[in-house]
């Protein structure tokens, strides 16, 4: 199994989403990057354009995108890409979780319900 995951930067300030408070997902309730699992066939890329337009309704292209990280977590794959925002947030559209915030690195570094990981990737941004 494998992930692609993305950090959306607006200005100086991060694009974060709050996941959906079920059971069923791992970290519900939770500040988390957009992204999710690359469907078979699929490469990493591919996957991050395809969950950006299911969980914010834009499109990125492929030049705007960079990666960042690929780390290996419980045996499972996470590719991590970097991107800036080019669009407002009132133009975005939340297909999936609860809400979705601008946050600086210094408010998301004190989150309390920030996905453990997610902690030492900012911190090191």
């Amino acid at each position: 199994m494998a992930f692609s995951g993305i950090i959306l930067k607006k200005g100086e300030k991060f694009l974060l989403q709050l996941r959906d408070d079920k059971k069923e997902i791992a970290y519900p309730n939770h500040w988390s990057i957009f992204g999710g699992s690359i469907e078979p066939g699929e490469t990493p890329m591919q996957a991050i354009i395809r969950e950006v337009k299911e969980e914010l309704g834009i499109n990125i292209e492929k030049k705007d995108i960079r990666i960042f990280s690929k780390t290996n977590l419980d045996g499972i794959e996470f590719n991590i890409f970097k991107a800036d925002l080019k669009y407002e947030l009132n133009e975005l559209t939340l297909g999936e979780g609860q809400a979705m915030e601008l946050f600086s690195k210094e408010e998301i570094l004190k989150l309390k319900n920030l996905v453990p990981k997610l902690r030492e990737i900012f911190r090191d941004l």
